[in-house]
């Protein structure tokens, strides 16, 4: 049996496990830059293969710039290889009028606040 495990990626990548779900948890901080955007590469490149679903937990973040909807694309092409689900949660309501209108609603498991 597979073991169940999911991890809590926090901003500046401080790591929580238990074993649940199969699953890496990444919360995205109110406001972000270059350092987040390595640490979420770095996150899902060096577990992949190990889980079978990512939670980008989009709690505290407003809104998303073009780079970040870029990274959730490369992550999306990325993990697709390893048929790993990417879940977007906790999204306000200008979070999910900004993934439809980029064509990027249908590529995630997307579900609001």
């Amino acid at each position: 049996m597979r073991k169940k495990n999911t991890t809590e990626i926090h901003v500046m990548m401080n790591k929580t496990k238990s074993k649940i779900n199969n699953s890496l948890i990444i919360s995205v901080p109110e406001s972000f830059g270059m350092n987040f955007y390595r640490e979420l590469r770095n996150a899902y490149l060096n577990t992949s293969g190990r889980y079978n679903k990512y939670i980008i937990d989009l709690r505290k973040t407003d809104n998303m710039s073009t780079c970040m909807l870029g990274m959730l694309l490369q992550m999306h092409e990325y993990l697709e290889r390893d048929n790993s689900e990417i879940h977007l949660i906790n999204c306000n309501s200008e979070l999910l009028q900004l993934l439809k209108v980029s064509s990027l609603y249908h590529l995630f498991h997307v579900s609001s606040q």
